[in-house]
């Protein structure tokens, strides 16, 4: 059996099944939880897979042929500074526990619109030293895991009626992107000049580093930061596809309302 890893492989498919299938035994078992619960449950998973994070990154420190790889193709080996959870396809693990437990909206609203993007992006396109090996490999198992489980949990937010987005949020999400966005190229910068991280490139926004997207966009667009604006034209549909399904979900609540009501 052939377990590489790649876009639209037989691993690939192998992975988001099993992950939608969790998903959608504890999306039917919500149903029967109240808010408080279905919050305190999602916190759990995002708070567990934080510490799976961890593991994961401790492997992948112990991992050589990684950071040989990594080194070859330019962007440096391993560091604990270019490894924390800041990308776009991972930052939702811390994101999503903090603004449940402060009720932030704004938050809520990036993770439940961006989140599945990110991590779907990451693994759809996966960074050098992930394509093309084993799903069995720890380093492997871990990268694909760790993103299906941010992906399913982002869609908890709006699948398990905990924050139902509606174009009223559109504005201040899209303001809260460009924020998190600048401040990431801010901390790349500190990182780089500090010399603590010299290949810092949290959200991408400094380099493409061989991303094919963000590589054209740096074409149309060739300045650091700069260069990330033109994503708007992926993530305002993106967005605007996320707050439709949301709202289809709270019309279905609401007809599951009015039946009991009757």
């Amino acid at each position: 059996m052939n377990l590489l890893y790649g876009p639209f492989s037989f691993s690939f498919f192998i992975a988001f099944g099993a992950f939608l299938a969790v998903f959608l035994i504890l999306t039917a078992q919500m149903k029967k939880k109240d808010i408080d619960t279905r919050k305190r449950t999602l916190a759990m998973i995002m708070n567990f897979t934080v510490i799976f994070f961890v593991i994961y990154k401790i492997i992948l420190y112990c991992d050589k042929p990684y950071s040989q790889i990594n080194a070859d193709a330019g962007i440096g080996g391993f560091s604990w500074w270019k490894e924390l959870p800041l990308h776009l396809c991972n930052v939702n693990m811390l994101l999503i526990p903090f603004s449940l437990k402060h009720n932030s909206r704004r938050l809520l609203c990036f993770s439940y619109c961006l989140g599945p993007l990110g991590a779907l992006m990451a693994l759809m396109m996966p960074a050098t030293g992930f394509n093309g090996y084993s799903l069995l490999l720890p380093r492997i198992f871990c990268f694909v895991a760790t993103h299906w489980i941010v992906f399913f949990g982002c869609l908890a937010i709006g699948f398990w009626g905990i924050c139902l987005p509606t174009m009223k949020d559109f504005v201040p999400t899209v303001i809260t992107i460009l924020v998190l966005n600048t401040i990431m190229f801010a901390f790349n910068m500190l990182l780089r000049l500090s010399t603590l991280e010299p290949h810092a490139n949290y959200f991408y926004n400094v380099d493409p580093e061989g991303n094919p997207v963000l590589s054209l966009f740096m074409r149309w667009v060739p300045y650091p930061l700069l260069y990330t604006i033109p994503c708007l034209l992926i993530i305002i549909p993106v967005m605007c596809v996320m707050i439709g399904v949301s709202w289809l979900i709270r019309r279905k609540n609401d007809k599951g309302l009015i039946k009991e009501a009757e």
